[in-house]
């Protein structure tokens, strides 16, 4: 909402276009975050 509200109402950015780049942004931030906070102690083998 922040990234909305700072892109679209005070640098007049497109809504739309945005939005879809926000999206992709918090998809990529929660998969970082998951693995270092979620699944740092768990080891694959």
């Amino acid at each position: 909402m922040i990234i909305m509200y700072v892109f679209v109402d005070l640098l007049g950015f497109h809504d739309v276009g945005v939005k879809i780049v926000s999206n992709i942004i918090v998809v990529i931030l929660n998969y970082v975050f998951s693995k270092i906070l979620v699944f740092k102690g768990e080891k694959h083998s």
